[in-house]
């Protein structure tokens, strides 16, 4: 390699540096040492930024009253509220008349899908999210985030956003951090630090782009490379191959992203701006996030639920008005989860215990299967098995169970036939959630 050249003759603008390293003898030369490193590679470079769907997945940490969200019941003895309000109505969607409950869904009744009496099996905060975002009790499979990262962000700079919350890769994609000071404008520019300051000229970035593919194709040349290490060389050189897609975020960057240096709520939303504006220039495909005040509500339940719907509601307000802001939301799907249920009844401190019925919900615009509610829990939320086709109550039925929410999510991004995804099938039998024809009753 030239330096002389490529630092006095050749000064590269950022947008082209990929279209003159794929001429680079770097791209020919990743040694055969490593199985199917050179296709991965060539393949990753010839990726463009994804304008398809995006997934948001939004972890209550602690464990969601279901009763105080979206399975609510008119009985004082499991809501305290029962004395004096009853349970509210937006399309088929019911809610419980809490914080902003009532404004939101009303709003976007026609854009939810509600699982109800979902079976998670198990009362422990870290098996319960383990099953929720995963589908599976047991460790090894990864998040429906990691999974979709893995499979339509190969070559993506950062294809699985991870701001905060369920972590489970499954050694299929690993997640990139954008928390706290972790600045996007800088990712995208370094020279954005200061106006005034060119940190790195062009000549000198793309020169240093080129030694660390250079270091990569040496770690390749390793004998001995186990094909776990072979896999992630692949990845790092696919992300290292692409990073100039970064610079299509210069395009859009804002001049401050939203709540800036916040915390609690405001540093929530914070965080969605970046992974919003990071899907909108079509660096990233999924972005995990969790709301950051305790659902875990063992004591003073009534203190604590009214605060925690409010903030969830504005979440997810904010969440849909501002990807329709970046023309995202068209896009979009949300899935909304927690780690455990609670219990139907109080217990001597004013609060609810962990339970393994609970609730969850997607969303998205414009689609046949919102707008309606499936699965069922009992009158005191008791798990009730349900026809696959119908999803009317069924004692020879099924229980709902995380594992067919993430059918219906595979099927709602398209990657339900991957090969990868066959490699993490469920064997509980098949419920069809998105047929619109077919709904669950609620025992409000």
């Amino acid at each position: 390699m030239d330096a002389n050249k490529l630092t006095g003759e050749t000064v590269m603008k950022r947008r082209n540096f990929l279209k003159i390293l794929a001429g680079n003898s770097l791209m020919t030369t990743i040694p055969m040492a490593i199985p199917g490193l050179i296709s991965q590679a060539q393949a990753a470079t010839n990726t463009l930024p994804w304008d398809g769907p995006v997934l948001i997945t939004l972890n209550l940490g602690g464990g969601l009253d279901q009763s105080s969200w979206v399975d609510p019941r008119n009985d004082t003895d499991i809501n305290h509220y029962a004395q004096n309000k009853r349970a509210g109505k937006a399309g088929n969607i019911f809610y419980a008349p809490l914080g902003d409950n009532k404004a939101f869904f009303e709003k976007y009744y026609d854009r939810i899908l509600v699982a109800n009496g979902l079976d998670l099996q198990t009362n422990s905060h870290s098996v319960a999210r383990q099953n929720q975002y995963t589908g599976r009790l047991a460790n090894g499979y990864p998040s429906i985030d990691a999974l979709y990262a893995s499979i339509v962000g190969k070559g993506l700079p950062m294809p699985w956003l991870l701001f905060n919350g369920p972590s489970m890769g499954g050694s299929v994609q690993a997640y990139t951090r954008l928390t706290g000071d972790v600045n996007l404008s800088l990712l995208a520019n370094p020279n954005l630090r200061n106006p005034k300051t060119v940190y790195f000229r062009s000549s000198d970035k793309n020169l240093i782009d080129l030694y660390r593919l250079e270091r990569l194709q040496r770690l390749a040349q390793t004998p001995g490379n186990l094909p776990f290490e072979q896999r992630k060389l692949a990845q790092l050189f696919a992300a290292r191959s692409n990073n100039s897609m970064f610079y299509q975020l210069q395009d859009i960057l804002p001049d401050r992203f939203d709540f800036e240096g916040k915390g609690g709520t405001d540093g929530v939303l914070n965080d969605v701006h970046k992974a919003l504006v990071s899907f909108s220039a079509g660096v990233s495909v999924a972005a995990t996030f969790q709301a950051r005040r305790g659902w875990d509500t063992h004591s003073a339940q009534d203190n604590k639920i009214d605060d925690n719907c409010a903030e969830l509601t504005r979440i997810l307000d904010y969440i849909w008005s501002k990807a329709e802001i970046l023309g995202v939301a068209d896009r979009l799907l949300v899935h909304v989860g927690s780690d455990v249920g609670r219990t139907p009844r109080y217990n001597s401190r004013n609060g609810k215990d962990h339970w393994s019925v609970t609730s969850t919900l997607l969303m998205m615009k414009n689609q046949r299967w919102t707008n309606r509610i499936v699965g069922i829990s009992g009158p005191q939320h008791q798990k009730i098995a349900i026809n696959p086709g119908t999803l009317q109550p069924d004692e020879n039925g099924s229980r709902l169970r995380p594992a067919h929410v993430h059918r219906a999510i595979r099927q709602i991004l398209n990657i339900d036939q991957h090969p990868l995804v066959q490699k993490f099938e469920f064997d509980e039998a098949e419920i069809n959630l998105l047929n619109p024809a077919n709904q669950s009753p609620l025992l409000v």
